[in-house]
């Protein structure tokens, strides 16, 4: 009896894992999307135009949660959280805090490649995710 009972807690907080990496996910795309929002307001009243990198930062952090919000509702199988998936939120939150203080005139320059780092990251944690989402789907032995 106490097989069940131990599976069914590793259950349970495997499941609690998931959804704290959801609301994770969702807070940053929260955060994300006001910002927009509130930038393209004040670029209606004539402030300075929301850059193109911001807004593609915007659309890859969305979809990120959307697709992992679609993934965790596929699944039925266990999530296990990773280190490796805080790289990626600092990443993000770096990305957006040096593109603000940027806007504002707090830096004097955006680095070239500070896009490409934030974009390659993003796209890394995405197969990421997929792939360990198909490989819970095919059988054992085709992963070897």
């Amino acid at each position: 009896m106490e097989k069940p009972i131990q599976k069914e807690q590793t259950n349970n907080h495997l499941e609690t894992a998931r959804a704290t990496k959801n609301k994770s996910l969702f807070l940053a795309a929260f955060i994300a999307t006001i910002f927009q929002i509130g930038w393209l307001t004040l670029e209606a009243f004539g402030f300075q135009p929301v850059l193109f990198e911001m807004t593609t930062v915007y659309l890859l952090i969305l979809v990120t949660y959307v697709i992992n919000n679609r993934i965790l509702k596929w699944q039925d199988f266990s999530y296990k959280p990773r280190k490796g998936e805080f790289l990626v939120y600092f990443i993000w939150l770096y990305t957006f805090t040096l593109y603000t203080l940027y806007i504002f005139s707090l830096v004097p320059k955006i680095p070239e490649q500070l896009s490409i780092t934030f974009s390659g990251v993003t796209v890394v944690f995405f197969g990421n995710e997929i792939v360990k989402f198909i490989s819970r789907l095919l059988p054992e032995k085709s992963l070897h």
